[in-house]
Order: structure tokens, then C-alpha cells, then sequence
């Protein structure tokens, strides 16, 4: 599932995919195009926004959960701008510099196992059902290295619900 032989603590962007385990729908459901989230879709998302604080270097670009798996791209940016890009355009001028700044602070691993781990907490305690296991073993990733890439994954995410 990773890139063999790449080193995932490199400045970028990075497309990930989380599924549930069993491919469950655990966190909402589609409704007109549009998802709808449960209260484990509500904590799926909060914990996904609340990334930013425990990683510095760390920002979050388009994401959407979905009923059976979460869809996010993720920026390590170890440069002076802080904030994610709002547009593609901003986005695009920003591949180049990063993509060239390595550094050992975070991987995307570490990110990933965070919110795993915190959403699955969350969602037992709230249900005082712990153990349960909410998300499928490891993930999906995908570097996203050119700026089509980047509006192709960022118009994928935007629409999932529709196509769903």
C-alpha cells in the first residue's frame, strides 16, 4: 500500500482513503447526492478538523466522509505559509516548493494512526462499547505530485456523494 522506498515524513500532498471495517456503513448515509452524517460521522469529521492541533506542519485540504470510508488529502508544509491553499490555483503553485523540502518532524503514518485511533475511542465511549473495532486494517495513500492530480482528487472528493 505504500510507495516502496519512499520516505512519507517529505513535504507534499498526500491523498488518503480510510475504509471501515468490513466496508460498514458506520457514519451517515447518502441522501439527494448529499451525505449525511450520524453522530459517528459528526466525530469522524471533528476529529479529521482537529488534526492541525496535534501536528505541527500539518494542514488539511478537501475531505468527505462517507458512509463506509473517508476520503482526505492531507499537506505536510514545513515552509513560511501556514494555510492551506483555498483554491486549486494556490494549491498548484505550492507543489513544486514542497515536494522539494524533506524533513524528519512527521510522517503521514503517524497522522493517520491518530485519527483512527481517536474516532474509534470516541465512537466506543460514546456507545460504552469499547473494543470495537471501527476502521479496516492500514490505508490508502497517494502522493499527489502534479497539479492535475490535485484538481482530479480535489473534484473527486467534492463529488463522491454524488456518484455514490
Amino acid at each position: 500500500m505504500r510507495l516502496t522506498g519512499y520516505d512519507y515524513s517529505h513535504a507534499g500532498l498526500y491523498f488518503v482513503t480510510i475504509c471501515t471495517k468490513n466496508r460498514q456503513q458506520f457514519f451517515g448515509n447518502i441522501k439527494n447526492g448529499k451525505m449525511i452524517l450520524n453522530k459517528y460521522g459528526d466525530i469522524v469529521r471533528n476529529y479529521w478538523n482537529n488534526i492541525p492541533d496535534h501536528f505541527t506542519n500539518v494542514e488539511l485540504g478537501e475531505s468527505i466522509t462517507m458512509p463506509d470510508h473517508f476520503h482526505g488529502i492531507i499537506r505536510l508544509d514545513f515552509s513560511d505559509n501556514k494555510l492551506f491553499p483555498v483554491n486549486h490555483l494556490d494549491a498548484i503553485n505550492h507543489l513544486d516548493a514542497i515536494n522539494r523540502t524533506p524533513t524528519r518532524i512527521v510522517k503521514i503514518g503517524a497522522v493517520v494512526r491518530l485519527f483512527k485511533a481517536g474516532c474509534t475511542h470516541a465512537i466506543n465511549k460514546m456507545d460504552n462499547n469499547f473494543g470495537v473495532t471501527i476502521w479496516q486494517r492500514n490505508y490508502y495513500d497517494h502522493i499527489i505530485r502534479e497539479k492535475n492530480e490535485y484538481k482530479r482528487i480535489t473534484n473527486y472528493i467534492i463529488n463522491n456523494p454524488q456518484i455514490w
